[in-house]
């Protein structure tokens, strides 16, 4: 039996939102009654995805969008002011957007690029927006998930990754120092940490070829011999914002297919 939802009255921001999970996640919101903010670089997919939202939006709410870099304070600002103005109240913050540069460790300035940038996305932004937005957060007593990673507890063995890995493991370590800071304000926070997803993502990284090899090492490693589809992620950020969760705070929850398993080789 499939479990339904009723948002209808609150609000979400979702970054990274124009594509992959966060797609799927802030279309999950809007279809249960949700209003939404999409957020992402590309203006024509953020656009898509704001008419997919209004369509499966039980009342055609208009999502609220923002454009741009989250590189960029002046861009996180404006998710956190544009939403407020649209709508009036923040209550579920979902910080989804991350990524890496990838860098060869024997190539000192090419790690502190990778650093610098890698941190800078998925650490110092995320940091920053939730900042931004607490106050609204404790008004609605609302809810924080952020996407993290099995590589924060659970190495690639990829020295091009280490850092990434590095990066998610700081966002795990906030989320326990934030759920002791604020649980007693009314605010909930808590990571999901996903294995392989097929998402565009793996694209980005690879060549044709690669990109093949890749999705057939993740079906070999995974239990169920699968990726995950994004669609399963969105369910468990849905039951994370819902009151059916309402217990659940400070926990770094793992969705991977069983891929994280330690194992002797």
């Amino acid at each position: 039996m499939s479990q339904t939802y009723d948002f209808d009255g609150k609000v979400a921001i979702v970054t990274g939102s124009s594509s992959g999970l966060g797609e799927a996640i802030v279309c999950m919101l809007a279809k249960y009654g949700c209003r939404v903010t999409v957020h992402g670089r590309s203006e024509e997919n953020v656009n898509r995805v704001a008419a997919k939202c209004h369509e499966l939006s039980p009342k055609k709410y208009t999502p609220n969008i923002c454009i741009g870099d989250l590189m960029d304070d002046q861009v996180i600002e404006k998710i956190v002011q544009t939403t407020v103005e649209s709508f009036g109240q923040i209550d579920f913050l979902i910080n989804n957007a991350g990524g890496h540069y990838q860098a060869d460790f024997s190539n000192p300035n090419e790690v502190l690029k990778s650093y610098d940038f890698t941190f800078g996305l998925n650490v110092r932004s995320t940091l920053y927006l939730t900042s931004l937005a607490i106050p609204y957060l404790e008004k609605s007593k609302g809810v924080i998930v952020i996407i993290s990673s099995i590589g924060s507890f659970s190495s690639f063995n990829n020295e091009k990754t280490i850092i990434y890995e590095m990066s998610k493991a700081a966002l795990d370590h906030m989320v326990h120092g934030m759920a002791l800071s604020y649980g007693r304000r009314g605010i909930r926070i808590n990571t999901i940490n996903p294995g392989p997803f097929k998402t565009a993502i793996y694209r980005n990284y690879s060549d044709q070829n690669e990109y093949e090899k890749e999705l057939k090492s993740y079906e070999q490693i995974s239990p169920l011999g699968r990726y995950g589809e994004p669609e399963e992620l969105a369910n468990l950020v849905i039951y994370l914002v819902s009151t059916n969760a309402s217990y659940i705070t400070g926990t770094n929850i793992v969705i991977d297919g069983g891929s994280s398993i330690p194992r002797f080789i």
